[in-house]
């Protein structure tokens, strides 16, 4: 099911099957019925570690995400929750817990809870002061320090980082970084140069270094599959992230969206077949893109326009297969040309699938909208005009354009010119408001 994760330089598959043995001993530590009840932010990337139906296999029959008010109609005998440790979330737990004392069933249930990726003392101490840490019958870790999207892309998924560490000070994403740092020595070995650029790279790395002092199994390891490694600190680099994607993989992401691998998109353009949609319902077709399908690997990281070729080619090519002359093949050839028909038949529908993507990329892009954007950014690129108001940010507020639109650009201005004008910001704030 995960086999396309161990087709890089490091088996990544190893860190899927970890995660999946902390979850098999979260799962096995209590008998009976389970349902879990997750942290929003979590379903998602714990899918991409065990599916449903290996939670099923380990009976849980039910799954909820965890919201402030509380869940009705949980008839099992075990309540497992799996959150992040933060506060917020912790009086979540504390009103599921006081609703099911309150209807006094005659089952008792039992409630779990394992922290991802550690223990906060904080948040224990905030169940206390709700009145529910005595009723969990254990409080736990789920040690799963990185989300593998790929064989060659992992997350930790703190989406929030960035915020908490520049406007909060919350320097806990810098330690839980340097954890999972160690985490991956151990697993494929020692990483003997590092590079980094940023105050808080180097943060990451002393607080690394202090750790692998501490453990001898990192500091005694051998060489691993990995011979160097570059730490960057996003502040170095805001421009980047706020540039539109011009990939294929990334326009699909900014016209479609992509979470947790997997796109929604309308299902009356696409006769779907079996490999590709997960999930069909009368408005939208779900599929899965990583490196599992040989097209989409190919196609993921080009320049869009470059994207036509590629598909041109493999067409070209189960033409010809299928024009072949098998009136003048051996035995042999006949049967090596019946076995690989399942792999045409793939190619087939993996082509008409990206065909249809691509055309649908193709008409946003070539949309007058989307290049006066895509020119105003290359503007903000060369640092033209940053001084005074922008016209199509201008035009863009008095459209009523979506507001991520208009404030990815105001950022965009303001990195070019190392902060807004006073008279700039004061006219955008008038204009927005």
């Amino acid at each position: 099911m995960f086999t396309h994760l161990s087709g890089g330089r490091a088996n990544i598959q190893l860190i899927q099957e970890a995660a999946v043995r902390e979850l098999v001993e979260i799962l096995d530590r209590c008998e009976g019925t389970k349902a879990i009840i997750w942290d929003e932010s979590l379903g998602g990337p714990v899918g991409l570690v065990a599916r449903y139906t290996f939670l099923k296999e380990h009976h849980v029959t039910k799954m909820y995400p965890l919201r402030p008010e509380p869940w009705t109609d949980i008839d099992v005998k075990n309540i497992i929750f799996i959150t992040r440790p933060n506060q917020t979330l912790m009086d979540y737990i504390a009103n599921n817990i006081h609703e099911e004392e309150r209807k006094k069933k005659i089952s008792r249930k039992e409630y779990y809870l394992y922290f991802l990726p550690k223990k906060s003392f904080l948040c224990e101490k905030r169940l206390q002061v709700k009145g529910v840490h005595g009723s969990l019958a254990h409080i736990g870790e789920f040690r799963c320090d990185f989300f593998p999207f790929d064989n060659d892309l992992l997350s930790m998924e703190l989406k929030d980082a960035y915020r908490d560490l520049y406007l909060e000070g919350d320097t806990s994403s810098l330690h839980q970084s340097a954890c999972a740092l160690i985490a991956l020595q151990k697993l494929f070995g020692r990483i003997p140069k590092v590079y980094g650029k940023g105050s808080c790279a180097q943060r990451v790395w002393e607080l690394t270094k202090t750790m692998a002092d501490e453990d001898e199994t990192v500091l005694n390891s051998d060489k691993g599959v990995v011979d160097q490694m570059i730490i960057l600190d996003r502040s170095i680099d805001l421009m980047s992230v706020l540039a539109t994607q011009l990939t294929y993989e990334g326009l699909i992401d900014e016209i479609f969206g992509i979470n947790n691998t997997t796109v929604n998109l309308p299902s009356e353009t696409f006769n779907t077949g079996e490999g590709f949609t997960v999930e069909r319902n009368t408005e939208k077709s779900q599929f899965i893109l990583n490196s599992k399908e040989q097209l989409y690997a190919e196609l993921r990281d080009k320049n869009f326009n470059a994207v036509g070729a590629v598909l041109s080619r493999l067409a070209k090519s189960i033409r010809s297969r299928a024009n072949e002359n098998h009136g003048e093949k051996s035995i042999q050839e006949l049967k090596k040309f019946v076995e690989s028909l399942p792999h045409i038949k793939a190619n087939e529908q993996s082509l008409a699938t990206h065909t249809k993507i691509a055309e649908l990329i193709k008409e946003v892009i070539s949309s007058d909208s989307f290049l006066d954007e895509l020119g105003c950014e290359q503007e903000f690129m060369m640092c033209a005009d940053v001084d005074k108001p922008n016209p199509f940010i201008e035009d863009l507020i008095a459209k009523q354009a979506p507001l991520r639109n208009v404030l990815r650009l105001m950022c965009m201005q303001s990195i070019a010119g190392s902060g807004l004008k006073p008279k700039v910001l004061e006219y955008y704030k008038r204009e927005l408001v």
